[in-house]
Formats: C-alpha cells, structure tokens, sequence
C-alpha cells in the first residue's frame, strides 16, 4: 500500500486529518538503501545486534504474559508469539557469518 492508500484507509477508520503529516509515511532512507543494496554493512550489522537485543526483551513479555494468562488458550497464543520471535532471534544469530549478531550477546548480562 502506498503512503497516499495507507492515509486514506487511516482516514475512514479513525476520522485522522493528517495520517502522512504526523508520521514517517513511506520507507524510511534505511529501508530504501537496504533495499536497493547500498547500505553499508556496519550499519546492518549495527542493526541485528539490536534487533536481536529487542526481540529478546520481547520474547521476555511473552513469557511473562503466558506466566500471567488465565486461559489455555491465552497461554498458547503467547507461545506463538514468543516460538515466531525465537525463530526471528535465531535467524539474526545464523547471519552471523555474514556479520550478524553473536552468541555472546544472547547470554545474561552482569550488570
């Protein structure tokens, strides 16, 4: 969908005036240079390791939010999410050959 669809839709649904104005409508200078290959490899490397650092707080959330859950059903929809964003960690971690994120960065930290 086009930044132009996405206002529009935004619009019907919500009532919003200015849905381009008030966000970063269209792909961001990072998401078009990855796109088209030219950006440099630090910067998504820079990238994965922090992905890779939110994705685990995220898996965290999901635990504590199957910990938390009151129905069978609650409880497995966590564990969907919290398997989807495991899997999206491990990915980052196989990309370490290619410059992806470590191990090391997965373990506890002592501070």
């Amino acid at each position: 969908m086009t930044c132009d669809a996405n206002a529009r839709a935004l619009r019907l649904r919500t009532g919003s005036k200015d849905w381009c104005g008030s966000t970063s409508c269209g792909a961001s200078l990072f998401v078009r240079r990855l796109g088209a290959g030219t950006l440099p490899a630090a910067t998504i490397r820079a990238y994965l390791v922090l992905d890779c650092l939110f994705l685990m707080q995220l898996a965290r959330a999901y635990a504590l939010a199957a910990y938390k859950s009151r129905t069978v059903a609650d409880i497995r929809a966590a564990q969907l999410a919290l398997a989807a964003i495991l899997d999206a960690t491990e990915l980052h971690v196989r990309l370490r050959g290619r410059g992806g994120p470590s191990r090391r960065i997965l373990r506890p930290s002592t501070r």
